[in-house]
This record gives structure tokens, sequence and C-alpha cells, in this order.
């Protein structure tokens, strides 16, 4: 078999080719692509990393509101309650005056009867002989 220089000579250049783009181009791409994806999975890690901690904020801002909420529920039924106490005492000191009020003018109106009555009577029989006058047409004496 007889080899022809050729061969070895497109060997040689092949090998020296390998090496040579090895060397300047295959292990720079690598390099390329390693940091790449290095930098790639610490991206999604940091984006798993901020996505957990945004859910974790989202789950403590939800309790806070919950709180906020369940602590205003609490504001609004005890000024509530407050409110409905004030107004019962306010109708019963109100419904106290009105009553008192009341049996006060009561009390006055029955005294002013009782003067009204003691005034008129001795004017009754002189008003009784003038009404009997004017209904028969004649004076009357008694």
């Amino acid at each position: 078999m007889d080899i022809d220089i050729t061969i070895v000579v497109q060997f040689a250049v092949l090998l020296v080719l390998l090496l040579s783009l090895g060397q300047l181009l295959f292990k720079p791409m690598l390099r390329i692509l390693d940091e790449r994806q290095a930098r790639s999975a610490g991206d999604n890690l940091e984006a798993q990393t901020r996505e957990s901690q945004a859910e974790t904020q989202q789950k403590a801002y939800q309790v806070e509101m919950r709180n906020a909420r369940d602590e205003a529920q609490k504001v609004y039924d005890r000024l509530r309650l407050e409110g409905m106490n004030q107004e019962k005492q306010l109708l019963a000191t109100t419904r106290l005056e009105i009553a008192n009020f009341i049996n006060k003018n009561r009390e006055q109106l029955q005294k002013d009867v009782v003067v009204a009555e003691t005034q008129l009577q001795p004017q009754i029989q002189a008003l009784s002989n003038m009404l009997v006058g004017k209904l028969l047409g004649r004076e009357v004496r008694s």
C-alpha cells in the first residue's frame, strides 16, 4: 500500500486546524456558552427567589389587610354600640324631661283652674241672671 505524501500533509493540516480551531474557536465558544448557561441558571434562581419573596410579601399583606379589616370592624361595632347606648340614654333623659314638663304644666293648669273658679264663683249668679234675661228677653233678679 502506497501512502501518498499529500494524505499525510492533509492529515497534518487537519490536525493543526483542529488544534488551532479548538484553542481559538471551540474553547472560547464553549466558555461563553458555559457562562451563559451559568448566568441563566443564576438568573432563574434569582427569579425564583424573588417570586418566593413576592409570594411571602403578598401573604403577609393579605394577613395585615385581614387584621386591619377585623380591627376596623371591632372599632365600628364598639362605636355603634356606644352610639346606641348614648341614644338610649338621651331618649331616656328626654322622656324624663318631657314627663316632668307635662306634670309641671298639668299642676300649673290645675292651679289656674282653681284660681279661675275662685275668681268666677262670685260672678256666677250675676252671669246666670244676665243669661236668663237675654233668653227670656226681660230682666231677671234673684
